[in-house]
């Protein structure tokens, strides 16, 4: 269950953008004709079309015309929701916190490391 009003908000996106996406696939694969009555996308004249279709068959009255336009829109939408919810939730910092440091290495010396005993090539006088 979400705790903080982030976690609220990426849940409300992630929702939002799961229906925007069931949307969008409606809107890709059913033409005019067959659309729920509740999405946007039928003309106000569509009883009217459709009884002249009716009595004109060979005229073509594009009521199994697929909404393209809108449900390539409705997928980005449902993306941008995905990608808010996405961001919205991303990396939490979490604390700092100090090393913990054991008794084993408190007491152990820390090695000395001996200077490279190599000479510098560039410094040689004999060159």
């Amino acid at each position: 269950m979400p705790r903080s009003a982030k976690q609220w908000v990426s849940l409300l996106l992630l929702v939002l953008g799961i229906a925007l996406a069931v949307v969008g696939v409606i809107y890709l694969t059913k033409g005019v004709r067959d659309l729920p009555g509740w999405l946007p996308g039928r003309p106000k004249y569509f009883n009217r079309l459709e009884r002249l279709a009716a009595k004109n068959p060979k005229q073509n009255f594009n009521l199994d015309k697929k909404l393209t336009k809108r449900g390539i829109a409705v997928e980005v939408i449902a993306l941008l929701c995905f990608v808010g919810a996405w961001y919205n939730s991303g990396l939490r910092k979490s604390p700092v916190t100090e090393p913990v440091v054991s008794a084993a290495t408190a007491s152990a010396p820390t090695p000395e490391v001996a200077p490279d005993a190599t000479p510098d090539p560039s410094s040689d006088p004999s060159a």
